[in-house]
C-alpha cells in the first residue's frame, strides 16, 4: 500500500507537517483528519475503477460516440464535485 500521504495535495502535506512539528499541540485529530481524507480519496479512486470496469465490460469503449452519463460522473473533478455539493 503506498504511503497515506501521497494522497494529499500540497497544502495539504504543509498543513500536516506543520502540525506534526508543533510541540504545543497534543492532540492527533489532525493526523486523522487528514488520513480519512487520504482514505476517501483512495476510496473514490477504486470505486471509479470499478466503475469503468463494469461499464466497459456492458457497453464497450463508448469513445464519445454518443453523450454518456457513467463516463461523465468518471470525468468529475474533485474541485468540481466539491462545487456542486456547495450549491446544494
Amino acid at each position: 500500500m503506498p504511503d497515506w500521504t501521497e494522497r494529499l495535495t500540497e497544502t495539504e502535506n504543509d498543513n500536516l507537517d506543520e502540525h506534526l512539528h508543533d510541540d504545543q499541540c497534543e492532540e492527533c485529530w489532525v493526523t486523522a483528519l487528514f488520513r480519512t481524507v487520504a482514505a476517501l480519496r483512495a476510496l473514490v479512486e477504486e470505486k471509479d475503477k470499478s466503475l469503468d470496469a463494469l461499464h466497459r465490460e456492458a457497453h464497450g469503449d463508448c469513445h464519445g460516440q454518443v453523450p454518456c452519463p457513467v463516463r461523465a460522473a468518471l470525468a468529475l473533478t474533485e474541485d468540481e464535485m466539491k462545487e456542486r455539493l456547495e450549491e446544494k
